[in-house]
């Protein structure tokens, strides 16, 4: 699973006999332009730490290192603008200095949280291109015979490939010093300059053209390159500060994910990246998913023991659309991902400046996510006599938006890492997403045949939390009828002002008492419990008032707008049966002729002789308050009916609707 490589060719790569300056690798050249836009971020630090335990000599320890940066010309590499393009400048010897720090005084319980917060920010501190040496080390002194040493070195002349070819060579160098000899380490055919002057003078041309052709064909179509809904905006000044969270693949989902591989003839590579892409589809809905992925260009046997940046990116984009089955997703990365390898030599700087040549400020200009898979760390130094553990200090940056790391551990057990942008993305969004990609191995395991809209992508809490949490919505609320819950709150502010009419106020204690009398009138003409009453009335108080008369004697309105078509109107008359309709003196011409009893509420006469107590019951929260008739633009207008109870829950049902002093709502 580690990054594929570059297939052999019998082409030997030639030395440069000039001096310099030469220019840079296609690779170098994306470090170099985010160098500019960032030159204080430690994004493409490579760093090492090591816990050694033992009577670990300074000097010893020094010279090695030494030997190895003079032994690489990639060490000893600076990078300088000529007329606006970034060249190497080699210096023909440079001393590396093994600084140091000892920390033995600091109090055992604060060693550990020091001591790592030290190693942190040595692995940060930046580097000047253009004249820094760029690669350092420092050790810390811990106690007698115990130190970590933290290696940093820019990504722009390193790659976890040379952490394995370091460690080797320091190890043998500094077995050789112990010991009184020097260090045999085989000669080096060429250095990393030939590398970058032979790729540019080979990917160019017919070459070149052959590949900007294929991969321009492979990537056509929307960009689709936004996959992620970030939480929060990116920043007008990122940091791409780095956050992480891990997960084991259960040994038995890791086997069947293998033999679901050997059944299909993919690779573990592949499989893993369908499943990744199958997400980030399901996330994003696009049909075309384009997932970045990094690969090694050491398959020649000059390059294989130089330290130097080997990488290349490629970005494959696959077709999801149509609902296909994982199975049908599997045989589609595969073709997808063999043609990527196969036209594996177009530098991704290349292919981006032919896509876009205003490259925007962005990490990612053709993809949102990195699948980055490895199948082991590199050899751990060993150092004669002494014990050396390694540990990842941490520089706090992340390249892209989202990387998923999956790495090979011992007993065949795989590790997913998600490393993330923190300042667009929030911890528990990353951690549900690290959730759903198991959940979506598990399924595509046990069924890689199901439509990949079917797929399983909830953990067992997410779907508790959904279907029974979020749905525990019951809420107390009073079992009156509205006019109940009016009368209460008359009682409890008698004085407060109710209703407002351009200069003309009613206070609620005026308004119950009207809507009293004109109730016990609506019960002489029959009103009553369930009895439904038209209501055919202008803005104004005497609406009001005849909307609540109806509800205290028992009724139920069915309100008739002013506007409505004659024929509209005598259907809602006839279909809700009215028995008595409420109207103005100056609307009696509009109302079509019917036998409906009419009452002009301005005409009422509110006398204070009669009684104005609330009328006695009559209703419950199960009888009807009112009934509203849609539209009837797909057919004859339908009557909806509503209680008291619906309307009662509705204003103290708090996830709806919260009502202070002065907030007005009429149902």
């Amino acid at each position: 699973m580690d990054c594929p490589i570059a297939p052999l060719v019998d082409e030997r790569i030639p030395r440069i006999p000039t001096p310099g300056p030469f220019p840079i690798s296609f690779a170098q050249e994306g470090l170099w332009f985010w160098d500019q836009l960032s030159p204080q971020n430690p994004m493409y630090h490579v760093a090492q730490g090591l816990h050694i335990l033992g009577p670990l000599r300074r000097d010893l320890l020094e010279r090695s290192l030494g030997l190895i940066v003079a032994r690489h010309d990639a060490l000893r590499t600076n990078f300088v603008s000529k007329d606006g393009i970034p060249m190497q400048v080699i210096s023909p010897s440079r001393a590396l200095k093994l600084d140091f720090g000892d920390i033995s005084g600091v109090p055992s319980h604060e060693l550990r949280e020091v001591a790592n917060q030290l190693c942190s920010q040595e692995a940060c501190r930046p580097f000047n291109l253009g004249t820094d040496l760029l690669i350092r080390a420092k050790l810390f002194r811990l106690r007698e015979a115990e130190h970590l040493l933290v290696l940093t070195i820019h990504h722009i002349v390193f790659d976890l490939w040379s952490l394995g070819i370091l460690n080797r060579e320091l190890s043998e160098a500094y077995r050789a010093f112990m010991e009184g000899g020097y260090p045999q380490l085989p000669e080096l055919p060429i250095q990393y300059a030939d590398f970058a002057v032979w790729q540019r003078e080979n990917t160019s041309g017919e070459s070149l053209e052959a590949l900007t052709s294929y991969w321009h064909g492979a990537l056509a179509g929307p960009p689709e390159s936004r996959h992620l809904t970030f939480d929060h905006s990116r920043p007008a000044h990122p940091t791409y500060a780095r956050g992480r969270t891990a997960a084991f693949v259960p040994k038995d989902l890791a086997g069947s994910l293998i033999r679901l591989s050997l059944r299909h003839r993919t690779t573990q590579f592949m499989t893993f990246m369908a499943a990744l892409q199958t997400l980030l589809h399901r996330y994003s809905g696009h049909g075309h998913i384009s997932v970045g992925f990094p690969i090694a260009l050491r398959s020649r046997p000059e390059v294989s023991n130089l330290i130097g940046y080997f990488v290349n990116t490629l970005v494959l984009k696959c077709d999801l659309s149509g609902d296909p089955t994982f199975a049908e997703v599997l045989g589609r990365v595969r073709g997808a991902t063999l043609g990527a390898f196969l036209h594996q030599d177009m530098p991704f700087e290349k292919l981006v400046s032919s896509l876009s040549p205003e490259r925007a400020a962005t990490p990612t200009p053709l993809f949102q996510v990195m699948f980055s898979p490895k199948n082991a760390r590199p050899p751990v130094l060993k150092l004669p006599g002494m014990e050396v553990a390694e540990f990842e200090p941490d520089t706090g940056a992340a390249k892209f938006d989202l990387t998923v790391w999956l790495e090979a551990k011992q007993n065949l057990e795989l590790e997913i890492a998600l490393e993330y942008d923190r300042e667009v993305f929030d911890a528990g969004t990353i951690e549900r997403m690290l959730g759903h990609y198991l959940n979506l191995l598990k399924a595509v395991a046990e069924d890689p045949d199901r439509p990949i809209s079917r797929l399983p992508l909830l953990t067992p809490r997410e779907r508790e939390q959904i279907l029974v949490d979020w749905n525990k919505t019951t809420r107390p609320f009073p079992q009156s009828t509205v006019n109940e819950l009016f009368e209460r709150q008359a009682d409890s502010t008698p004085d407060a002002v109710a209703l407002i009419s351009g200069d003309q106020k009613l206070s609620y204690a005026d308004l119950n008492r009207r809507a009293n009398l004109l109730a016990r009138r609506l019960r002489e003409m029959g009103v009553q419990a369930e009895v439904k009453v038209g209501i055919f009335m202008d803005r104004s108080f005497e609406q009001v008032i005849g909307l609540l008369a109806i509800l205290k004697a028992g009724g139920a309105y069915v309100p008739l707008d002013v506007e409505s078509p004659p024929d509209r109107m005598t259907f809602m008359i006839q279909d809700a049966d009215l028995r008595v309709l409420l109207t103005h003196t100056n609307l009696l011409h509009r109302l079509p002729a019917t036998w409906v009893n009419t009452l002009c509420v301005d005409a009422f006469d509110f006398t204070p002789e009669q009684s104005s107590q609330n009328p006695a019951g009559g209703t419950t929260p199960d009888n009807l308050a009112y009934v509203i008739y849609t539209s009837g633009s797909t057919g004859e207008p339908k009557g909806v009916e509503i209680p008291h109870r619906g309307i009662a829950r509705l204003l103290f049902a708090q996830e709806f609707i919260q009502l202070g002093a002065d907030d007005v709502i009429l149902p």
